[in-house]
This record gives C-alpha cells, sequence and structure tokens, in this order.
C-alpha cells in the first residue's frame, strides 16, 4: 500500500519472505545494496491518478449493475457461494504468506 500511494507498485515474489525474515532477525546482516537492487527490480511507476480513476469506475460499474439487477433465489445462493469461495481464498493467501503480513503488520 506504501508504493502505492507513493504512485509505484511492487511486484514481490518470495524472495521477499527471506528477506523479511533476515530483516526481523538481525538487521546488520541484511546486504543495503542486495535489498535495494531486488526493491528497484520489483518496483514500477504507475499513472496513480489513472490506478485510482479505474478503480472508482471499476466500483461503480459493479455496485450499478448490482443494484439493476434483481436477486432470484438462484442468485442469492451463489452470491453466498461466492463470498464463502472469498473468505477461503483470502484465508489461504493470509496462511500462505503469514509470515510477510506479520512482518509488515509491525513495520
Amino acid at each position: 500500500m506504501f508504493y502505492f500511494l507513493n504512485g509505484y507498485r511492487f511486484a514481490c515474489d518470495n524472495e521477499i519472505r527471506t528477506l523479511l525474515e533476515q530483516f526481523g532477525t538481525d538487521q546488520a546482516t541484511v546486504d543495503e545494496t542486495e535489498t535495494l537492487e531486488y526493491l528497484r527490480s520489483h518496483t514500477e511507476e504507475i499513472d496513480l491518478a489513472g490506478e485510482i480513476e479505474q478503480w472508482r469506475d471499476d466500483t461503480t460499474t459493479m455496485a450499478t449493475k448490482e443494484s439493476l439487477e434483481s436477486d432470484t433465489p438462484l442468485d442469492e445462493v451463489i452470491g453466498d457461494i461466492r463470498g464463502d469461495l472469498v473468505r477461503q481464498v483470502t484465508t489461504a493467501d493470509r496462511n500462505a504468506n503469514r509470515d510477510i503480513y506479520d512482518a509488515l503488520e509491525n513495520e
């Protein structure tokens, strides 16, 4: 989120876990030059205003479509299933990336 709010997108991979673990356990062993190189190579500048506008457009479109459609019993069941799937995916993501989230939570 920090990167995004400053107009950048950070595309992390599994290497960030190692870096965060190392930083969290013994900051002095982290190679600053290597870390900066990693961060720069995984960061790209974005058009923040454009990204926000796209997000607003997507949200508005989604809200408009949902408010125009009448829910049938089948739509309600599908909505419940969709909600369950989203919770399962977010829980799985949280569990799979717990180290990263925990490290970032204490920033």
